[in-house]
């Protein structure tokens, strides 16, 4: 007698549903095991001042820069597109390679060393400060309102103050936004952008902490 005769229907419509079932479960096991998409991470790099710039008279003051104050929901490292007058986006699988304010307030110390005329330190310095820089980032984005026009946009306020007699002087208040177009619509490009707006808005600042009088202007000789 044949094998499938000894088996009743009901078992053979059982066994072929096992079957069935574990040819699933090794293909959910085979797609389980594919690599995870791998991420981006990005810096915000200003470069340096021109070459070209005229150089300045050392002041003899010193400048601490505090850590710059980043507002949600630019503060991660997930790049963040503005899709809409009030609407936005998050991108999962390209990042910021350290968390924006450490990026920002790195370049900006590195930036002011080269062309403010002071000697400038962060909070980790022992050194006694004659003025304080602080200041709080509140746009950290990609514009894409305008699909054909996308641009990077930081723009932040930003303080300078000193002691005096025990209490705290303010010295100059100013708020800044700067743009730069988006080149190439890819991660590298947007982050060259990012780099390129950070770039004006301290040339700005570093235009305004000279006009103050405390920091030197620039000389050609």
């Amino acid at each position: 007698m044949e094998l499938n005769n000894r088996i009743p229907p009901l078992a053979r419509v059982g066994v072929c549903f096992s079957v069935f079932l574990c040819i699933c479960a090794s293909g959910c096991a085979g797609m389980l095991k594919q690599a995870p998409v791998a991420k981006s991470y990005f810096a915000i790099d200003p470069g340096a001042p021109e070459p070209n710039t005229p150089t300045s008279r050392p002041s003899g003051k010193v400048l601490l820069v505090r850590t710059l104050r980043v507002s949600p929901p630019y503060d991660g490292l997930l790049f963040v597109y503005r899709i809409g007058p009030s609407q936005f986006d998050a991108d999962y699988y390209n990042n910021f390679i350290a968390p924006p304010a450490a990026l920002l307030t790195g370049a900006m110390i590195r930036w002011l060393s080269r062309d403010s005329g002071m000697t400038v330190c962060d909070p980790s310095s022992e050194l006694q400060s004659d003025l304080i820089l602080e200041g709080n980032v509140t746009d950290l984005y990609i514009d894409s309102t305008q699909a054909a026009a996308p641009r990077a946009v930081v723009g932040g306020r930003f303080f300078l103050t000193r002691q005096r007699a025990g209490s705290v002087e303010l010295i100059m208040e100013r708020r800044y936004e700067e743009t730069a177009p988006v080149v190439t619509r890819s991660a590298a490009g947007f982050a060259s952008a990012w780099g390129q707006a950070y770039r004006r808005l301290l040339a700005d600042l570093t235009r305004d902490l000279r006009a103050t009088g405390i920091s030197p202007k620039s000389s050609t000789t």
